[in-house]
C-alpha cells in the first residue's frame, strides 16, 4: 500500500469512529470517554480545534 492509500484508510476509519460516538447517547458516550480518558482527551481536542 502506498502512503497515499493508507492515509485514505485511516480517514475513512476515523470518520466510521466519529460516526459510531455520534450514534451513542450522550450518557453512553461520556462512560466511553471515562472508561478509555485518552480517546476523549482526543475527540474532546477534535472538537475543540473545529469550533475555532
Amino acid at each position: 500500500m502506498t502512503p497515499p492509500m493508507k492515509k485514505k484508510v485511516r480517514d475513512v476509519l476515523e470518520e466510521r469512529w466519529r460516526q459510531s460516538l455520534q450514534a451513542l447517547h450522550p450518557g453512553e458516550r461520556e462512560r466511553l470517554m471515562e472508561t478509555v480518558p485518552r480517546v476523549g482527551e482526543y475527540y474532546r481536542a477534535l472538537d475543540a480545534g473545529r469550533a475555532s
